[in-house]
């Protein structure tokens, strides 16, 4: 074997372990954080805030949670749908500013076409 690479392999088994407890640790910190507050904070704040305008819903009914998911699922697929009309608008209509920003592309492309 090459000495670079056995001088180079214990290295890396040392950084991979002290990446692997760091994030480990945060995971660990973030239940441990987590536990703690729940503990401490009211249950009148542990339900969800109500927004305004939107219709209140009795909650423990299997049929009104299935409306509800569907709603939230109505609503995820319009915002999808909204932001990908957005993104390919803007870019299918870039053009460049200039003759000169043209060429410079075309310069660019010019070692990947065949």
């Amino acid at each position: 074997m090459d000495a670079s690479l056995t001088s180079g392999l214990p290295m890396v088994l040392v950084g991979m372990a002290t990446v692997f407890a760091a994030l480990s640790a945060l995971v660990g910190l973030i239940t441990l954080t987590t536990r703690l507050l729940s503990r401490f904070q009211p249950e009148s704040s542990a339900r969800p805030a109500v927004v305004r305008g939107a219709p209140a819903r009795a909650e423990g009914s299997g049929v009104e949670r299935a409306a509800s998911d569907a709603d939230l699922l109505r609503v995820a697929l319009a915002a999808f749908s909204v932001h990908r009309m957005h993104r390919g608008n803007t870019a299918s209509s870039h053009t460049p500013s200039s003759g000169w920003a043209r060429v410079g592309r075309m310069r660019q492309s010019a070692p990947f076409r065949r």
